[in-house]
């Protein structure tokens, strides 16, 4: 259900930063997506209503935040925290939750390549380099699997919702260093 809502939505989303790629700042959008995943670190941790039921996959939201990960994805290669305040509230699975990001971000960056060709982002593009990357890649996933599959929910969520707090700090400090 979740990528039936996410997919189209976050189509959309890389549509948007593609058709407004030169009036976007990929630190401002950045650092936008930063204070709300900081806001949602603080609600998961400290909200009563967060910790109380899980939410549903919905079209609603499922429809805003699937724009926005394309979006922020497209401009600031920062998709993840929009897609982790979407799903995280839903309290799926640790490998539906895997499968899902993996399985999204894979076809959103798979969307990217037109645009980004459009937009010469390839043109110092190291083919040799990306071939040697790639061994490290997979040897990771495969790692990354059972790493997921071992590790208890509870922990595994805990370390998503850190991750999440890290990068959206991240996000909010390469603003902060830029801008002053």
């Amino acid at each position: 259900r979740n990528l039936l809502i996410l997919i189209p939505a976050a189509l959309v989303g890389v549509g948007i930063g593609w058709l407004f790629s030169a009036n976007l700042s990929s630190l401002f959008i950045g650092m936008l997506v930063g204070l709300v995943g900081v806001l949602f670190c603080a609600n998961a941790w400290f909200g009563k209503r967060f910790r109380e039921t899980a939410r549903p996959a919905d079209v609603g939201r499922g429809l805003f935040w699937g724009v926005l990960t394309g979006l922020t994805s497209f401009v600031s290669h920062s998709g993840g925290p929009t897609f982790q305040m979407y799903v995280l509230p839903q309290r799926l699975s640790k490998m539906t939750f895997a499968g899902t990001a993996t399985i999204l971000f894979a076809i959103v960056n798979v969307a990217k390549i037109v645009p980004y060709w459009e937009m010469r982002q390839f043109e110092n593009f190291d083919i040799p380099l990306a071939l040697w990357l790639a061994v490290p890649a997979i040897a990771g996933t495969v790692v990354g699997r059972r790493l997921t599959m071992m590790i208890p929910d509870g922990i595994f969520f805990r370390l998503i919702e850190i991750t999440l707090l890290g990068l959206s700090l991240k996000l909010v400090w390469d603003y902060l260093v830029t801008a002053l």
